[in-house]
This record gives C-alpha cells, structure tokens and sequence, in this order.
C-alpha cells in the first residue's frame, strides 16, 4: 500500500480489500466526530450544527474518491479487466456491488517464461 493516490500499476484483493476498510473506517470516525463536535455548536445554533456535519462529509467524500477510483483501477489492472469498470464505483448502490465484485475476482495469471 505504498502508492495510495496512484493510478499506475497493480492492486492486489488485500490492498484493494485494505484500502476499503480503511476508507469506511475513517468516513465513520469523521462522521460520529462531526455529530458529537456539532452537538455543542447546535445548541448555538441548528443551521451551523448541519452545516458543519454535511461539510465534513463532503470532505471525506472529495478525499477518498480520488483513493477510491485509484485503487480500483490498479485492482482492475490485476484482475485482467478494463479499467473503465470503475466508472460505476461513483453511484451509490453499484458502489457496493463493484465492491464485492472487485474484491473477489482473482489475479490475472502471469506468464512465466521457461528459463532454458
């Protein structure tokens, strides 16, 4: 997992495995942050309450995108598909589906050269 934002060679399925849990781990922590941070602000005010949570939400959304869809390229580069598959991974519900589907799918199989 050294290579988290790039778009260029190989994820293997416990990177891409990793990279997921990471992401879901962390959108939980800011959410739960968020809620109990904007409790105090929302007894000053409601609207900068919401405000702040939806706020943080969407900066982790924006910042794990980018991990997202790079993971997902390299785990399609693995598996011997299309790249092109991880245009779905931006639509709520096919999220999940790609999800599971890239990370069952198992590595292409490497041509070895016979050393005479």
């Amino acid at each position: 997992m050294t290579k988290y934002f790039s778009f260029s060679g190989k994820a293997t399925r416990s990177e891409f495995w990793a990279v997921n849990v990471i992401v879901l781990l962390g959108g939980w922590i800011a959410l739960i942050g968020a809620l109990v941070f904007s409790a105090g602000i929302a007894l000053a005010s409601e609207l900068v309450g919401g405000f702040f949570v939806l706020s943080s939400f969407a900066a982790w959304l924006i910042g794990s995108l980018w991990l997202i869809l790079a993971v997902g390229v390299r785990r399609c580069r693995d598996a011997g598909i299309s790249p092109f598959w991880v245009i779905p991974l931006v639509l709520p519900i096919m999220f999940v589906i790609m999800t599971i589907i890239f990370g069952v799918l198992p590595s292409e199989k490497e041509s070895v050269a016979v050393a005479e």
